[in-house]
């Protein structure tokens, strides 16, 4: 990104949330993990590792490779039901923020740039982490509850840069997963690479030296 990028803004920015905003994909792998054992099945290393960022569906589809040859004690949303609430119960106990999220969103906010969460998880997993920022600083939430293509497809982005009325291509997107940057490169969308560039360093690069520290 160039000085010209950071002394314009974006027009919006869009946030992928697990992984991004808040580092909750340690309690998603643990949840997953625990309720695998619980219900029977085996949940191996390389699952783990493709359900990170992964939408529902294909979750779901890592989940039954799980259960090959054994027979479920429930259905998929029973136990899907189990994983959120392990999830839940966590996030109860602390939302965990990830380093420069904060001070970010404050100055996008501070700037009038409109603010929106992309995620493919579930409303009710986002209501806390929601509430564990300023009040209103997100303008609209994309959730996996929508009846919208997930990622990798780009159209969660596209639907979040409609909602808050600015073009695709004048946003950046903040996102850490292989599925979430994909559908955030191929959106046309600028993509800020947290995997490669952690917030802390974004907070250096969009609000000028002095106004914050972290």
């Amino acid at each position: 990104m160039s000085t010209e990028d950071t002394l314009s803004g974006p027009a919006a920015t869009l946030w992928d949330m697990d992984g991004t905003l808040v580092d909750t994909e340690p309690i998603w792998a643990q949840a997953l993990k625990q309720t695998v054992a619980a219900w029977g099945g085996v949940w191996s290393a390389d699952q783990a590792e493709r359900a990170h960022g992964a939408s529902a569906e294909a979750t779901e589809e890592l989940v039954r490779e799980s259960f090959v040859g054994k027979d479920p004690r429930g259905t998929p949303s029973e136990f899907f039901a189990e994983v959120e609430n392990y999830v839940l119960r966590e996030l109860h106990h602390c939302v965990p923020v990830q380093p420069g999220a904060r001070e970010l969103i404050s100055h996008f906010a501070a700037c009038g740039i409109p603010q929106a969460i992309v995620t493919s998880s579930r409303m009710c997993v986002v209501r806390p982490i929601v509430q564990a920022f300023a009040p209103d600083v997100f303008d609209a939430v994309i959730s996996d509850d929508m009846e919208i293509p997930s990622k990798p497809d780009p159209a969660p982005y596209v639907f979040a840069a409609k909602r808050l009325g600015v073009r695709i291509a004048d946003c950046l997107i903040f996102e850490d997963s292989v599925p979430g940057l994909a559908a955030a490169r191929a959106s046309g969308a600028r993509v800020w690479d947290v995997t490669q560039r952690p917030l802390p360093e974004a907070v250096r690069f969009f609000i000028p030296a002095g106004e914050v520290s972290i």
